[in-house]
This record gives C-alpha cells, sequence and structure tokens, in this order.
C-alpha cells in the first residue's frame, strides 16, 4: 500500500517568512566562512599545526576539521585574495568573496584585474535589482576583464587603458606600433611602459629605433636621459609628446655640436696652434678707458699686445 503525503501549498506570508530565513541563514553561513577562513591563515601563517604535533598543516586541516587539506587550502586562498583587493581598494569599500567566487577571480592575471571584475560583478547584480552578488555575476564579469585583456596581448598597454589613463584608440594605435619593431625592441618598450608610463602612441616608432642604433653602437644622449630618468628632455615620458622629443632632440644635438668645438679647441691646443674664437665685444666710442676695460675682459695680455702692434702699424 502506497502511501501519499499531501504538502499543502504555503501561503504568501509563509513564503515571504521562508525567504527571510533562508536569507538569514546564507548570510549566516557566509560570516562563518569568513570567520573561518582567518583563523585559518592564522594557523597556517603562525605553524600552529607544528605546536599541536602535526607534521604538516595538511595532517591537521584533515584531522582536525573534517575537510580536504585542497579545500582549506582554497579557503585559505580566498582570504589571501580578499585581504589583497583590501590593499589596493579604496579605502571605504567594503569587500566579501565567497570562497567559489574566490575561484573565480583567480583566474584573472593580477590583483588589479581581480579587483576590476570585482567590482563588475557587483554592479551587473544592482544592475539587475539584487542586493547579492551571485555566482553567476562574478562569472560573467570575469569573462568580460579577460575578454578586453585578449583584446590587446600587450598587458601593459592593456593595463593602462584598464585604468583610463589612454583611450581604447590610443591603445590600438600603441599595440601596431609596438607590433612593427623587432622583438627585442618590444621587450625593452614594454618595460619603458611599466616603469615610466607611455601615453603617446606616435613616440613608440622613434624611440624604438633610438633602442635598436644603442644595440648597434649608436648611443643617443637622449636615449641615455631616458633611460636614467624616464624624461624625455625635462618632461616625464607619461606625458611626452612628438614636439618633446624633437626638443630633446635639439638640445642633443646643440650639446654633440658643443663638445666637437671643445674637442677641436683642446686639439688645436695640445698641437700649439692659435685659438681663435668669437667672442662679443662692447666697445664706447669717445672712451678709450672704458673700451680698453672691457677688451680686458676678454682678450688675455698676448692679444692686446698684438692687437696695439697692428694698430700702430697702421
Amino acid at each position: 500500500m502506497t502511501t501519499v503525503t499531501l504538502i499543502p501549498p504555503l501561503t504568501e506570508t509563509e513564503a515571504r517568512a521562508l525567504v527571510t530565513d533562508i536569507r538569514a541563514d546564507i548570510a549566516e553561513i557566509g560570516r562563518i566562512e569568513q570567520s573561518a577562513r582567518a583563523k585559518l591563515l592564522r594557523l597556517k601563517n603562525t605553524d600552529g599545526w607544528r605546536v599541536l604535533g602535526y607534521a604538516n598543516f595538511r595532517a591537521m586541516a584533515q584531522a582536525e576539521f573534517g575537510i580536504s587539506w585542497q579545500h582549506a587550502y582554497r579557503l585559505i586562498g580566498a582570504e589571501e585574495l580578499q585581504n589583497e583587493l583590501l590593499l589596493i581598494a579604496p579605502d571605504d569599500t567594503t569587500i566579501i568573496i565567497p570562497e567559489v567566487h574566490a575561484r573565480e577571480l583567480k583566474t584573472l592575471p593580477d590583483a588589479a584585474a581581480r579587483l576590476e571584475a570585482y567590482q563588475r560583478a557587483k554592479d551587473l547584480a544592482m544592475s539587475e535589482g539584487g542586493t547579492s552578488v551571485e555566482l553567476r555575476h562574478t562569472q560573467a564579469a570575469v569573462k568580460t576583464v579577460q575578454a578586453a585583456a585578449s583584446a590587446n596581448k600587450y598587458a601593459v598597454v592593456w593595463q593602462m587603458e584598464r585604468r583610463g589613463e589612454i583611450s581604447a584608440d590610443t591603445a590600438t594605435a600603441m599595440t601596431a606600433a609596438v607590433d612593427k619593431l623587432k622583438p627585442r625592441q618590444r621587450g625593452q618598450i614594454m618595460a619603458l611602459m611599466a616603469k615610466y608610463g607611455l601615453t603617446c602612441a606616435d613616440l613608440i616608432a622613434d624611440i624604438g629605433n633610438m633602442l635598436y642604433r644603442e644595440e648597434k653602437g649608436d648611443t643617443s644622449y637622449v636615449l641615455e636621459t631616458l633611460l636614467a630618468t624616464g624624461c624625455l628632455g625635462n618632461v616625464p615620458l607619461k606625458f611626452a609628446t612628438m614636439t618633446d622629443l624633437k626638443n630633446a632632440n635639439a638640445e642633443a644635438q646643440a650639446q654633440h655640436m658643443a663638445e666637437a668645438a671643445e674637442a677641436k679647441r683642446q686639439a688645436d691646443i695640445d698641437a700649439g696652434k692659435p685659438i681663435i674664437e668669437q667672442v662679443v665685444v662692447t666697445v664706447y666710442r669717445g672712451d678709450a678707458v672704458k673700451t680698453l676695460a672691457s677688451l680686458k675682459q676678454v682678450l688675455s695680455e698676448g692679444d692686446l699686445m698684438w692687437l696695439r702692434d697692428l694698430m700702430m702699424g697702421e
């Protein structure tokens, strides 16, 4: 004989009360997980398992908590990820990440990307009128961030775009410019971007060319300054434009010319040749004393005697 149990339908009041209870239970589960994770992390980091006589943390987790060591490490990983995001988030940000959500976020390459996905998941949940982030929200946010990263194969460029330092069009132009460089120079440009920033796509080809010439032994004063200070002339690379590069090249050319002139002058001195230099001097018509004083400021005693002899011979 089959016994049939009839389950009467819930009234609206009963259903609402049940939903409220479930929400409270889920919230309590979340609070308990958060507390347990923090305690597990402390126990591991302070070698608490050792003082309890266990060979390692794994053995303690299995014996004391009735869970696999893998799950214990997942809980710890979630706590570490949550702490990591709190370090880079604005001070007033509250971050609570369930362990299953943390698994999804950890597939992203760095803390900045994970924080972006976390915030995107919250925004998605709010756009649907929800009060809490569901796993599907986090999964969708992670896919969005991953897609943005894969759209730009150079992580440094992608991160600058994500932080709002450059536009999407500039990121595309920068990627195309880097693609045209030789492999070694691509890596060098990426290192410069990571260290000093670079927001002008037009500069990439010229800087890459300077890097290539340096590799071949053709040193550039502009590149030396850039590598040492992160500046083109006196302008930080992050804010530099083609005009700044043009000015830096002009200053470097003037420096080259001055050094070449000084080298020639020193070579003439060493060879005993007379040194002829053009100088500007003020002469005072009607005042020979002031004119002589002015000449003495720029001419040696020998030059003055020679000048006197020339004037006497006229």
